[in-house]
């Protein structure tokens, strides 16, 4: 299960996807490990790798959504979104949140496929 987190401390889910906020002003993430093959240089103690979906603080060309995989170093991988308005915004950090809550494995080159780049 993954774990929701909305800074500024005003409160952190855990895993129930229909109580994201509505308000874009907030930063908000949401992360899970998942196990990998690969060697992420390393990996976690368990095998496997954190992956975070991130709504990014408003940028001048709208808000961005970004995903990134890490290791437990300074290994990752990450692709970014950028969306028109708060509405978008939100309908693309649940379509990413439910697309990695349903990786039941992750490698490299499948990142690589879906269009993240090392970071």
């Amino acid at each position: 299960m993954g774990r929701f987190r909305i800074d500024r401390g005003e409160w952190v889910l855990r895993g129930d996807t229909k109580k994201i906020p509505d308000d874009p002003r907030k930063y908000a993430s949401f992360s899970l490990n998942v196990p990998t093959p690969d060697d992420w240089n390393p990996t976690l103690e368990d095998g496997t790798v954190e992956v975070s979906v991130l709504i990014m603080l408003p940028s001048t060309g709208g808000f961005d959504i970004r995903t990134c995989v890490w290791g437990g170093d300074d290994t990752g991988m990450e692709r970014d979104e950028t969306c028109a308005d708060s509405t978008e915004m939100l309908k693309c950090y649940l379509r990413r949140v439910e697309e990695v809550s349903n990786w039941g494995m992750v490698t490299k080159q499948m990142l690589k496929d879906l269009g993240f780049k090392s970071a």
